[in-house]
């Protein structure tokens, strides 16, 4: 009977602690939702059911976030801001608990990760506007991240800083997600320029609008397919009896000409920062990629790369401190020196914080051994409790 009693409050309490999180997620390529995957994940890992939303143009049918626990939002960075469909997205998630929610400590709380081929502490203030109409709704931002992710437009990144980014965020984001389950605010913050350079470039909504009436394709590569016209997030393409026809609702995530199987698709404007092609993530195949061999230490080497060893990584102008297992950056890829500063700064604060996490886990468990060996030893020790404080 005993027993079952305890059983039945043990559930009570399982049941009452059950958790929910929801993920608003608008992801262009992938490497938003890749990220929103990771943060899946190690929110399940935690114990926290989770939904996860794709946004879209059609803004019916969404979740109610007064319905959870946890709430989460990720895009990806255009231009220094968050796209106009998140932005449009947000102006319509319902007010929360008004009028209750203009005192600060009762409004919403949600979290932001966000993703950009460039680490720049510009892109910090990315999501001023989104923060702002969300605060009239009655939202507070808590925790946001930056995840460093590669291009869908202006170059193509060589396999091997692919794979360092995604090894990097691999371990980065259960740090991350654990410090948003604790409590712990964590806020980027704003560079002196970024909140008018974010401003300036919100012109960029508009200036893709217009650039995407003039995409065009390639009739002799065309095959018709439509996965351009079923992967559009703005249902701005249509399959017409003269071809694809593009209209003026484009915001320029580069899905279609990124996805594109023939290559067929001319983004106007911009068709010389194109990339075409989905990027290998594989942990073995950030050499294999690019057509080398796989990452091993004769494989690099025969390709010309080094292994990343401490040795190797000075080799290649790399300290030993920041970068993840596998081969430095290969010295023949034209776009290495883009940005490289900031890459390097990026890997290596993402390297601590992953070793400061560990030390962290590691101190807690020796804690919680401790805590458990005491315990033990007490109650081992029939006459301790009777000479304890306890029985005062």
């Amino acid at each position: 009977m005993t027993k079952t009693i305890a059983l039945s409050a043990t559930l009570e309490m399982t049941e009452e602690k059950a958790k929910k999180a929801v993920l608003y997620v608008f992801s262009g390529t992938g490497n938003t939702q890749k990220i929103a995957d990771l943060y899946a994940d190690a929110l399940r890992g935690g114990g926290v059911s989770v939904t996860v939303h794709k946004i879209t143009a059609d803004f019916s049918d969404l979740p109610d976030p007064a319905g959870f626990d946890y709430m989460g939002i990720g895009y990806p960075i255009h231009a220094f801001n968050a796209p106009e469909i998140v932005t449009d997205f947000v102006k319509s998630l319902p007010y929360f608990n008004f009028p209750e929610s203009l005192i600060p400590a009762q409004r919403k709380e949600y979290f932001v990760f966000k993703t950009s081929g460039e680490p720049l502490k510009l892109n910090n203030a990315s999501s001023n506007k989104l923060v702002y109409v969300l605060k009239k709704k009655g939202y507070r931002l808590t925790n946001e991240y930056h995840y460093a992710m590669p291009y869908n437009m202006v170059f193509r990144h060589g396999g091997d800083i692919v794979r360092k980014m995604w090894e990097a965020a691999k371990k980065l984001c259960p740090v991350d997600v654990a410090e948003i389950l604790s409590g712990e605010k964590s806020l980027l913050k704003k560079p002196f320029l970024g909140k008018p350079l974010a401003y300036l470039f919100r012109i960029e909504q508009f200036a893709m609008r217009v650039n995407g009436r003039f995409f065009g394709v390639d009739r002799a590569k065309c095959t018709n397919c439509g996965k351009c016209v079923k992967n559009c997030p703005t249902s701005n393409i249509r399959m017409t009896d003269d071809g694809l026809c593009f209209g003026w609702k484009c915001v320029m995530c580069a899905r279609c000409s990124f996805y594109c199987p023939q290559n067929a698709i001319s983004i106007a404007l911009l068709n010389g920062w194109k990339v075409n092609g989905a990027y290998d993530f594989k942990a073995a195949g950030d050499c294999a990629a690019e057509g080398l061999k796989n990452n091993t230490a004769n494989g690099c080497e025969e390709n010309g790369l080094k292994k990343n060893t401490a040795d190797g990584r000075a080799a290649e102008g790399f300290s030993a401190g920041y970068s993840f297992d596998g081969c430095t950056d290969d010295p023949s890829d034209p776009h290495a020196d883009f940005c490289k500063e900031a890459y390097e700064k990026y890997f290596a604060r993402a390297q601590e914080k992953i070793a400061a996490a560990k030390d962290k886990m590691k101190i807690a468990a020796k804690t919680e051994h401790t805590a458990q060996n005491e315990q033990s030893e007490f109650d081992g020790c029939p006459d301790c409790f009777q000479s304890s404080n306890f029985s005062k």
